[in-house]
């Protein structure tokens, strides 16, 4: 299974409660729907909206890349106000390339630096609000890819 086929299934499985992730091999928007999804995952345009793209599903990869690195919920009630969605916690530090604040303690600098630069730069991109401005994903991939 090639990384583009991986990364479909993890949106699938993990945000899209086996409805939200439809791709649109041309590029079409996806029919409008009742939003089906965890909430945290789900693009801020398809929340409002309802309608599907391929950059919800970008989205929804970044909050997964940033959960990876900084071992926290996509949302997460339990943490300080400001902290409690991932993503609004996270845009500042990424602008300010804050990695030392952002991964995850546990993992002790027990990880490549570059692996996680990588991550974090894609989750950068992904996360971004105006959907035209996420990259594709698969120059996501590619840049994982190095």
């Amino acid at each position: 299974m090639n990384m583009f086929a991986m990364c479909r299934w993890i949106l699938i499985f993990m945000v899209g409660d086996f409805g939200l992730a439809r791709w649109q091999p041309n590029g079409d928007m996806g029919e409008e729907t009742r939003v089906i999804g965890t909430f945290g995952y789900l693009a801020p345009e398809y929340a409002q909206s309802g309608q599907i793209t391929e950059k919800a599903d970008v989205y929804s990869l970044g909050v997964v890349f940033l959960e990876l690195v900084t071992g926290r919920k996509a949302i997460d009630i339990k943490r300080p106000k400001g902290q409690q969605c991932l993503t609004e916690w996270a845009r500042p530090l990424l602008e300010k390339d804050a990695i030392d604040v952002i991964v995850d303690p546990r993992l002790r600098n027990h990880y490549s630096e570059q692996q996680v630069y990588s991550m974090l730069q894609c989750a950068s991109l992904c996360i971004r609000a105006e959907p035209h401005s996420r990259p594709r994903m698969s120059q996501v991939l590619r840049t994982l890819e190095g």
